[in-house]
């Protein structure tokens, strides 16, 4: 009597098992990497866009004036403007195909809510004070004269809803007296902006105090915390849900300072004759 084995279907099993161990998975990133590799460009476009403003009004506008007029004022002022509208609907589109992604209501999902709603806004604030200052009197040609007034002004004004837009994302865990002390130099810096000479007084001096008594309140806030035995999940957890007051702030102080910006076109253009 012939016995036969099939080992056949063992040695098939152990091709497949080897296939499936060499399966190579692509390597995912965490969100720390991603938002540093996403970071980079708008960190480069920031700096480039805060170097020329700076370049162009203090330097080459007074000198080039008599030749070019006011045209080198207008091309920062308007790549100011133009990024930020660029900048918050891009930023509105992806976090749209996020929210879109979830089925399930997540906290996420929450801060994605929370993000486009803030995005909408700042696209309605810009919207609604060109159209309030300048479309509604029939004076749209007179935006240019508030570009070429407050050069300096208008990348300042955009730079905050842009810092708005990057402290949306919900990740880093800032101290909370930090946050309160940054909010507050946000707001001191727009309202003490000097709108008839288009530069910010003081500033340094403002820096220096609240970094000195930054680090009075870290040190306060650290030993708070390990004094009422606070887990280090609930404190994390917390400060990076304050970022909300940095989004608050800087929102605010974007505001106030185009708007403020907007209504000095008048009284600039009239004083300095600035107008193209």
């Amino acid at each position: 009597m012939k016995v036969t084995i099939d080992v056949t279907g063992k040695k098939k099993d152990e091709r497949q098992d080897n296939e499936k161990q060499s399966v190579i998975y692509p390597v995912v990133k965490n969100e720390k990497e991603a938002s540093v590799s996403e970071g980079k460009p708008a960190a480069v476009i920031d700096s480039i866009l805060l170097l020329s403003t700076i370049l162009v009004a203090w330097i080459l506008h007074p000198i080039s004036k008599k030749i070019f007029g006011n045209f080198l004022l207008h091309i920062v002022g308007w790549g100011n403007l133009g990024y930020l509208v660029f900048s918050t609907i891009s930023n509105l589109f992806s976090r749209s195909l996020e929210s879109e992604d979830d089925s399930v209501l997540e906290a996420e999902d929450i801060e994605d809510i929370v993000a486009i709603i803030t995005l909408l806004l700042h696209l309605f604030t810009f919207v609604f004070l060109v159209v309030n200052r300048f479309v509604v009197n029939g004076t749209i040609n007179k935006l240019s004269n508030a570009i070429v007034c407050n050069p300096l002004g208008i990348y300042f004004a955009s730079s905050n809803f842009l810092e708005a837009q990057k402290a949306l994302k919900f990740q880093k865990p800032y101290h909370i007296s930090y946050i309160i002390l940054k909010a507050t130099f946000i707001i001191g810096a727009a309202v003490s902006f000097d709108y008839d000479k288009d530069i910010n007084r003081g500033i340094l001096m403002r820096f220096f105090l609240l970094f000195f008594l930054g680090i009075i309140l870290f040190i306060v806030e650290d030993y708070v915390i390990s004094m009422f035995k606070i887990s280090k999940e609930k404190i994390t957890s917390f400060r990076v849900f304050m970022n909300i007051i940095l989004v608050v702030a800087y929102t605010v102080a974007g505001y106030y300072m185009m708007n403020r910006i907007f209504l000095q076109e008048s009284v600039c253009s009239n004083s300095s004759n600035k107008v193209v």
